[in-house]
C-alpha cells in the first residue's frame, strides 16, 4: 500500500503486517494522490509542486519526473490506463497525456472548465458529446480534440442525446431543452414545458420523431421532434424521474424515479403498461438490452436489477456499487453490462453469472456517465471530476478485474 502526505514524502507499506518498507523523497510540496501502474511495479505521485512523478516499487528509486507547465502548479487529478501505456493527469483544467514508460507526450485536451454530467456518442461514432456545467462540447473521438463547443443559451448541460438518424443533438440546459442541427450546429428549436428548472433525462424514440424528457417537476414530456409541439404529458409518478429510455424497437417507454418505481409506457399514447416496483429502491438509471428483452435499473443503494421487460418479473441482481448508480449502458452484442457510479467506479458485467468481468478505476470522483461507440469497441466514461476517459474493452475477458 501507498500512501502520499502534506510532509512531501509517499511511504510504502506492507499490508500484512503494516511495517514501512521505504520512504520516497521528492517532492516539494503535499502530494495529492499516489497510484499504482496495472503491473504493480511502478508508483506514480503527484501534487501541488505540479510534478508527476514515478517511482520503482522495488528499488524505490525515482523513474522520471514529468513537469507541467500551468498557470498554477497545482496537479488536481491522476489516472493510468487500464494497458498501463498512457498516463494522464489535470492541472488548471487541461488534461494531458503521455507514454507511461517513457514519459513522451501524446496529446494535451483543453476544454471543458468544469464537471461533466453527460455523454453521449454520435451514430457514426466519430464524435462524443459532453454536457457539463461550462456547456456543451464535441469531441473528435480519435484524435481527443475538440470539434466544436456550442453556444448553450444557459450552462449546466444535465442530459444531451444524438438522435438515432443522426440530424439532431437534444441537450437541456436550465429547464429548456435545445434540439441542435449536427450538420451545422445551429439552433433548430427550443422545447418549454416543464416546470422544473432541473431536466434529468433525454431520449429519443427510435425513429428519431419522438423525444421524452423528464426532471425534478415529476413529469414525462413526450415531444415532436419535427415541429416542436408537445403531444403528451405523463404525471403519474409521485417524485423527480432520474430516467427515461425507449426500447430498441421504439413501442415502450421506461422510466425511473424517486419513488421507487420503473414504469412501462406505450410510447404512441403515453399510456401506462406496467408498474415495476419492490425491489428497484430510489431509481437512477435505465438500460435495455440490444434485443429488448431485459431492463436493468440502477439504485440509490448501489444495486442493479435486471427486470424481464415483457412481464416484469425479477431477473436477476447485482451487487457491487458502494453508492448511487448513475449510469447504465448494455454492449451493443447484449452480453455485457456498464454502470457507473458515485462511488468512483465503472463495473463490467457477465450477465450470464451476474459477476463482474472487470473494474476500472481512473476517476477521482462520481461516474456521470458511460457509453459505448456504435462498433461496441470503445466505452467512454465522464466523471465529476471533469475528465472524458476512453476505455478499449476488446481484450477483457471473464474474471480479468483490476
Amino acid at each position: 500500500m501507498a500512501s502520499g502526505s502534506q510532509d512531501r514524502t509517499v511511504h510504502l507499506w506492507d499490508t500484512t503486517t503494516g511495517e514501512l518498507q521505504k520512504t520516497l523523497i521528492g517532492h516539494s510540496r503535499r502530494i495529492n494522490k499516489v497510484l499504482f501502474s496495472p503491473d504493480g511495479q511502478t508508483l506514480i505521485s503527484t501534487g501541488w509542486d505540479g510534478t508527476v512523478r514515478l517511482w520503482d516499487t522495488v528499488t524505490g528509486k525515482l523513474r522520471y519526473r514529468k513537469h507541467i507547465e500551468a498557470r498554477v502548479n497545482l496537479i488536481d487529478d491522476l489516472a493510468i490506463s487500464p494497458d498501463g501505456q498512457t498516463l494522464t493527469c489535470e492541472s488548471d483544467e487541461v488534461i494531458y497525456l503521455w507514454e507511461a514508460a517513457t514519459g513522451k507526450h501524446i496529446k494535451t485536451i483543453l476544454g471543458h472548465t468544469w464537471y461533466i454530467d453527460s455523454l453521449a456518442f454520435s451514430p457514426d461514432g466519430k464524435t462524443l458529446a459532453c454536457g457539463s456545467g461550462d456547456g456543451t462540447h464535441l469531441w473528435d473521438v480519435a484524435s481527443a480534440k475538440l470539434r466544436q463547443t456550442i453556444p448553450e443559451p444557459a450552462l449546466n448541460v444535465l442530459s444531451i442525446a444524438y438522435s438515432p438518424d443522426g440530424t439532431t443533438l437534444a441537450s437541456v440546459s436550465s429547464r429548456n431543452i435545445h434540439l441542435w442541427d449536427t450538420a451545422t450546429v445551429n439552433l433548430q428549436r427550443t422545447l418549454t414545458g416543464h416546470d422544473s428548472p432541473y431536466l434529468r433525462s433525454l431520449a429519443f424514440n427510435s425513429d428519431s420523431k419522438t423525444l421524452a424528457s423528464a426532471g425534478d417537476d415529476k413529469t414525462i414530456c413526450l415531444w415532436n421532434t419535427a415541429t416542436g409541439e408537445l403531444r403528451k404529458t405523463i404525471t403519474q409518478h409521485t417524485d423527480t424521474v432520474w430516467s427515461v429510455i425507449f426500447s430498441p424497437d421504439g413501442k415502450t417507454l421506461a422510466s425511473g424515479s424517486s419513488d421507487e418505481t420503473v414504469r412501462l409506457w406505450d410510447s404512441g399514447t403515453g399510456e401506462l403498461k406496467k408498474t415495476i416496483s419492490g425491489d428497484t429502491g430510489r431509481v437512477f438509471s435505465l438500460a435495455f438490452s440490444p434485443d429488448g428483452k431485459i431492463l436493468a435499473n440502477g439504485s440509490r443503494d448501489g444495486i442493479i436489477t435486471l427486470w424481464d421487460a415483457a412481464t416484469g418479473d425479477h431477473h436477476i441482481t447485482l451487487t457491487g456499487h458502494q453508492y448511487t448508480v448513475n449510469s447504465l449502458v448494455f454492449s451493443p452484442d447484449r452480453h455485457t453490462l456498464v454502470s457507473g457510479g458515485y462511488d468512483s467506479r465503472i463495473h463490467l458485467w457477465d450477465l450470464a453469472t451476474g459477476e463482474p468481468k472487470k473494474t476500472f478505476r481512473g476517476h477521482a470522483r462520481g461516474v456521470n456517465g458511460v457509453a459505448f461507440s456504435p462498433d461496441g469497441i470503445i466505452l467512454a466514461s465522464v466523471s465529476h471530476d471533469g475528465t472524458i476517459l476512453f476505455w478499449d474493452i476488446t481484450s477483457i475477458t471473464k474474471n480479468d478485474t483490476d
